[in-house]
């Protein structure tokens, strides 16, 4: 058939081709447009932060703390990345929370 209708031949491959690259770039767009717009916030041992992810532009796992930043660029082959940043932490109530009762502190960290 490749010899007799070469450029039919030629359509129907590019087609499949544009057919699976677009079933790949627009769940990845999607998923990148996500991440980008919807921050997560938590709270954990009354510290409230916030998580933002990104998808092929900074890989690997950041987070901004009180004694500095931190960044590890090479956690895995994965292209996405998480960004964690405290927000308004109070490191006397924290320090406090923690004195009274060190093992209960860090098991409500944990859960």
């Amino acid at each position: 058939m490749a010899r007799r209708q070469p450029r039919r031949s030629a359509g129907l491959v590019g087609a499949f081709a544009g057919r699976w690259l677009l079933r790949i770039a627009l769940p990845m767009a999607g998923m990148a447009a996500m991440l980008q717009s919807f921050p997560y916030r938590a709270a954990a041992g009354g510290v409230h932060f916030r998580v933002q992810a990104t998808l092929f532009t900074h890989p690997g796992l950041s987070a901004d703390t009180t004694v500095g930043s931190w960044i590890f660029d090479d956690i895995d082959w994965l292209p996405v990345g998480v960004h964690l940043s405290p927000e308004n932490v109070d490191v006397v109530t924290m320090a406090a929370r923690a004195r009274t009762d060190p093992q209960a502190y860090v098991e409500r960290l944990r859960s």
